[in-house]
């Protein structure tokens, strides 16, 4: 195959092997190999050794390899390829909270004896709930779940076709896309408290039915949409003001009160993991459960509100 495409991730760590993400081809590796075809001397020449270094010490990578058609632009495919791997970063995120991320992408083309390398940055820099960056290991069965997932994601973004030059948060977007642009911000954002203000507008835009008693209403539906029994929806309603009393503070002029920074903030990131875990269990929620998909889909409020609504009756 005469091209292919490189991307190294920062801050995961995978057992072993190699997993398929169906979509173009892109694979999750680890393979030394894939590396050192990559990197001939002509490639290290245009994009520095240090690509190269940094890809060897790293380790872990998407790519993919295939052959170009004959109009075939280089710059578009890498900067495409890119932005796919945001719904990867994503779908690890629904497995267990990370900080994996994307930087640098490289895509190489070989026609005959003419070399082409087309390199771009993508802006991923995600972190974990509380602001930092790690390394988290998955495991094969992680990455493979992961990879179900990032369909998952791929056909929320895949969907963005129209009114998306100045806005994706239109009223034609279904609740599920808006709720991921605010998870995809949310997870790039280094401040916790910004953090949970974007969390809870993902919450509001999968869960909000009504205006008045926000607080109460949002945190009751979720706590009925995936509580499983009376002890712990009762958890996950407390759970749920303390965290809308924390974005209240925040977004309504009196700032994160001293109090939840003492002790190395203890109190504060206990609400921000919290308020990441639950988030969390709602789109796994939704992203197994084909009648809740359709539901969000169809994106008619009414009927969404309904089923929201009957939740608390049964």
């Amino acid at each position: 195959m005469d091209t292919k495409f490189i991307c190294s991730i920062h801050g995961l760590e995978i057992s072993s092997g190699q997993v398929n993400l169906t979509r173009y081809g892109l694979q999750i590796n680890n393979d030394s190999a894939f590396i050192e075809e990559f990197y001939i001397d002509e490639v290290k020449k245009i994009v520095g050794i240090s690509q190269y270094e940094n890809s060897i010490h790293l380790r872990n990578y998407l790519c993919n390899e295939f052959d170009a058609p004959p109009e075939f632009n280089g710059k578009q495919a890498v900067s495409y390829l890119l932005k796919t791997s945001k719904y990867l970063a994503n779908a690890l995120w629904l497995i267990k909270d990370n900080s994996a991320r994307f930087q640098t992408g490289h895509l190489r083309n070989i026609k005959g004896i003419h070399l082409t390398v087309d390199s771009n940055v993508i802006d991923g820099f995600y972190s974990n709930c509380l602001g930092e960056r790690d390394i988290i290991k998955f495991s094969h069965e992680e990455l493979e779940l992961a990879g179900k997932f990032f369909e998952f994601f791929y056909g929320l973004g895949y969907r963005e076709k129209e009114n998306t030059q100045f806005t994706r948060t239109h009223s034609n977007m279904n609740r599920v896309t808006r709720a991921y642009y605010f998870l995809d911000s949310a997870r790039t954002d280094f401040d916790i408290g910004t953090k949970v203000s974007m969390y809870c507008s993902a919450f509001e835009c999968l869960f909000s039915v009504a205006t008045t008693e926000l607080k109460h209403r949002l945190s009751e539906t979720i706590a009925y949409f995936i509580g499983s029994n009376k002890d712990e929806k009762r958890r996950i309603y407390e759970q749920m003001k303390t965290i809308y009393d924390l974005r209240s503070s925040i977004t309504h002029g009196s700032g994160i009160n001293k109090k939840m920074t003492n002790n190395n903030a203890v109190e504060l990131k206990k609400i921000v993991t919290n308020c990441d875990a639950i988030l969390r269990s709602c789109f796994f929620k939704i992203a197994t459960n084909q009648d809740i998909i359709d539901l969000y889909l169809r994106n008619i409020n009414e009927e969404i509100s309904g089923v929201l609504t009957d939740l608390i009756f049964q």
